[in-house]
């Protein structure tokens, strides 16, 4: 069953909220950064004003998620992951390269200590 352009509006303007929330930007920031107005990201993430895809585009750039993270229910469940590998690869990006070395240690370290993703959970004693 096709849905409605105001069911699908809903939830790609709920996808862009949850994306924007996740990378902590206020409306205005984000609308900035997708040459939109306030009001009509206002509009956007409730649901209330039709999307062409160029604006799609823009708010998936702006956000630095796949596009597909906006559109594709899927991919919506992995948006905030999403968004945090895209906020740390340009944290990356951004560094001088004696200071990824320094990054990548710690990641390193990080992960010393986690459990194989497919290991067992602990039993409770």
């Amino acid at each position: 069953m096709a849905d409605s352009p105001s069911a699908l509006s809903t939830r790609i303007g709920a996808r862009v909220r949850a994306a924007r929330e996740a990378t902590g930007l206020s409306q205005q920031e984000l609308a900035e950064r997708a040459s939109l107005d306030p009001a009509s990201l206002s509009r956007i993430e409730r649901g209330r004003a039709g999307l062409h895809v160029d604006t799609v585009e823009r708010l998936a750039a702006a956000l630095r998620v796949p596009v597909a993270a906006l559109l594709d229910e899927d991919a919506s469940v992995r948006l905030t992951s999403d968004v945090h590998r895209a906020e740390l690869l340009h944290a990356y990006d951004a560094l001088p390269p004696s200071r990824r070395d320094a990054l990548l240690i710690v990641a390193r370290t990080l992960l010393v200590d986690l459990p194989p993703p497919d290991a067992p959970a602990p039993r409770a004693g």
